[in-house]
């Protein structure tokens, strides 16, 4: 699904259709935490302490990641990201279902990981990273 859904989203920008989508995309500082975590990508706030909980315990698949999961539209502090350790790699990062204005699903979104994914990146080979794939009803009980 990553595949594609970059490829929905590059075709919906040619077409001028992924703007809305686009717009706004944002990472909390993970120097600065200011409350609960929250993912911001176009008019969608993603909740990750309660899409942490929803995984919690559940397994997870370990997948080399890609350069595309990161995005345009994320900044990724290379410091911070370059700080991290191996421990810090095992936690696993977090997609959930993106969806357009109509609610319907496009594919998933990583939406906790950037760094880690960065960072992970870094290394020749990528190193694995443990993955959680939310699906569709549990994005809907973390986004507001």
């Amino acid at each position: 699904t990553f595949k594609s859904y970059e490829d929905r989203v590059n075709q919906d920008m040619e077409e001028g259709r992924a703007e809305e989508l686009l717009s706004g995309a944002s990472l909390d500082s993970p120097e600065k935490p200011q409350g609960p975590e929250i993912f911001t990508y176009g008019p969608t706030a993603f909740n990750i302490a309660d899409a942490e909980k929803l995984m919690n315990g559940k397994p997870t698949e370990q997948i080399v990641p890609e350069k595309s999961w990161l995005g345009r539209m994320v900044t990724i502090d290379k410091n911070y990201a370059n700080k991290l350790t191996d421990k810090d790699l095992e936690r696993p990062i977090l997609f959930a279902v993106l969806k357009d204005g109509q609610g319907n699903a496009l594919g998933h979104k990583l939406i906790d990981g950037h760094h880690r994914v960065y960072k992970a990146l870094q290394s020749n080979p990528p190193k694995k990273l443990n993955i959680h794939f939310l699906d569709e009803a549990d994005t809907d009980r973390i986004t507001g």
